[in-house]
């Protein structure tokens, strides 16, 4: 029992000192779960609006693939802005839980060219952005100026 009194204070502030290692170790073991816990909710929602996307791409075919020209009028000419919104939209969550989806987008925005034109990149995040301008500068000019011949003519 001496060795024990004559240690005390030492036992003591090694007991405090493992007290506070478990307690960071327990701090930082949340902080993790609540980081995956975070990210796993991340990638629900961006399938979860990618799953909503399809659904609405199945839904409206003549959306999903426009056409070079699209020649939507009144209540059509809205749905389909607003089809592309929820589709940018939709990119931007996606690409942001994931960048490597930026391909498959880009895929996808290649038959709206004519919309994407007049899309503002600086309004969406960088990854998106970057989409919108890959379809715009001097191709847009002139496939404008073909969808007008095709109307005018």
């Amino acid at each position: 029992m001496g060795w024990f009194d004559r240690h005390s204070q030492a036992l003591q502030a090694f007991g405090a000192m493992l007290t506070a290692a478990f307690a960071l170790i327990a701090i930082i073991g949340v902080k993790v779960q609540l980081d995956a816990a975070e990210r796993v909710a991340r990638e629900t929602q961006a399938r979860d609006l990618y799953r909503g996307f399809l659904a609405l791409s199945l839904a409206r075919p003549e959306f999903a693939e426009p056409g070079l020209c699209p020649a939507f009028e009144g209540n059509e000419a809205t749905a389909y802005d607003y089809y592309m919104e929820y589709a940018l939209y939709t990119a931007e969550q996606v690409i942001d839980m994931d960048p490597s989806w930026s391909g498959a987008f880009e895929g996808f925005f290649a038959p709206h060219q004519a919309w994407l034109c007049s899309a503002v990149p600086t309004a969406y995040s960088d990854p998106v952005g970057a989409l919108i301008s890959r379809f715009g500068g001097t191709e847009c000019q002139a496939l404008q100026e073909e969808c007008s011949a095709r109307i005018d003519g």
